[in-house]
């Protein structure tokens, strides 16, 4: 399946993400046909866990652009029993949807 190439410019919503007890800053693009981009970043510049983090939010990126399913990739993060996310990948994809829905409705 070919990569959807996203514009040069795009216009993106941002929101700030507590996960626990720590604050992520969070940006993602979404077109008519859903969310294609995802940005994130919460720790010390530079460090070793911002650097992980964005390597994780890339591939996310890329995996949306080449057409996996926005539920796929949420459905393979690990669930609490309560079935609330157990870590900050799912966190930040649940958060992304929630918001992406209620712009959505607005729109």
């Amino acid at each position: 399946m070919p990569r959807n190439k996203l514009a040069n410019r795009r216009e993106s919503m941002t929101f700030d993400l507590w996960h626990n007890a720590n604050r992520y800053h969070i940006s993602y693009f979404a077109d008519a046909t859903g969310i294609k981009e995802l940005f994130a970043h919460g720790a010390k510049v530079g460090s070793d866990a911002d650097s992980a983090l964005a390597t994780v939010t890339a591939i996310i990126s890329i995996a949306l652009q080449y057409g996996v399913p926005y539920d796929v990739l949420e459905h393979a993060a690990l669930k609490l029993e309560d079935g609330n996310s157990a870590e900050l990948y799912g966190a930040i994809l649940e958060a992304i949807r929630l918001r992406s829905e209620e712009h959505t409705s607005e729109l």
